[in-house]
């Protein structure tokens, strides 16, 4: 018999604006088909943007706790909706994104199996025009060494909608520290240090990516050199902090391509001279330089 009492909470944070409607609805039925037994919709609306339609029909329906908050902040929306969880356990769904069937009951087994964990990670996919792939080809890999698979090109295991949070063992001030642009990286890398991990091969959730959602700007790019410099202030092994340095290297030299294609020349001098700051940097980057000198570079 499925219990009658919900043991997870699962907080959708969002500006609630007319044309997420359909986005809204789709993924509070996801999270009902996730799990036989009832689970708490903690819906929490930020900013001024809402459709007054939308949150009527959200504050009239049945599971799903509506609260509102008049400043329009997506990481803080997250970290005010994390101090109203009063399950066991919580997660985080994106409102244009689907938890599959049964993974929230999956992600609970992972905890009945590994009863010291702190998060149960679900593998999913993306759905990228239509196509869809899996976010993780090897969890085994996950699984064996949480941090330093992070390290790996696409190695982030920790998708929004991916995991399963045990309440007690994060307290409300862990989702109040992020980077911008790359919160779940930087979480991960936390959790990964600080925390026991435990995973699933079960595919939990869907993102919905369209081609805005893909284009890397330049201030998402930034935000990436940002998180990899933010995660070396870290207490990290030693290894894992040499391979991120280069990640970062790497990184401030994505900055300075995209500020030059951006017409951003001081912003890219910068980042390029901080790619230049390592031996591997300077042996990869060097030749970059001549962009600098070039006429129409100069007039910027």
């Amino acid at each position: 018999m499925p219990d009658s009492s919900p043991s997870v909470t699962i907080i959708i944070a969002t500006t609630a604006e007319a044309k997420r409607d359909n986005d809204i609805r789709q993924a509070i039925s996801s999270i009902r088909s996730a799990s036989k037994n009832p689970v708490t919709i903690l819906v929490y609306v930020n900013g001024n943007r809402y459709s007054p339609a939308l949150c009527s029909w959200l504050k009239e329906e049945a599971g799903v706790d509506y609260f509102y908050s008049e400043v329009g902040s997506f990481p803080l929306a997250l970290y005010e909706a994390k101090k109203l969880v009063k399950t066991a356990y919580f997660g985080f769904l994106d409102d244009d994104d689907e938890l599959l069937p049964g993974s929230i009951d999956k992600r609970l087994e992972v905890f009945e199996q590994e009863p010291g964990i702190d998060a149960a990670i679900g593998n999913g996919v993306r759905n990228i025009n239509g196509k869809e792939i899996v976010t993780q080809k090897s969890i085994e890999e996950c699984r064996k060494d949480p941090l330093r698979s992070l390290l790996r090109n696409n190695g982030n295991w920790l998708a929004s909608c991916a995991g399963l949070f045990k309440t007690s063992s994060f307290d409300n001030e862990f989702f109040a520290d992020y980077a911008p642009y790359s919160e779940w990286t930087y979480t991960a890398y936390r959790i990964a240090n600080l925390k026991k991990v435990g995973f699933t091969e079960y595919k939990t959730y869907r993102i919905n990516y369209t081609d805005n959602s893909l284009s890397a700007g330049l201030e998402y790019i930034q935000g990436q050199y940002n998180c990899a410099s933010k995660v070396l202030k870290l207490k990290l092994p030693r290894d894992v902090k040499k391979a991120l340095k280069n990640k970062a290297i790497n990184f401030a030299h994505d900055v300075a391509h995209r500020a030059l294609i951006e017409k951003q020349f001081w912003c890219a001098l910068k980042f390029h001279l901080i790619s230049l700051s390592s031996f591997s940097g300077f042996r990869n980057y060097a030749m970059f330089s001549r962009y600098f000198l070039s006429k129409d570079t100069l007039r910027q």
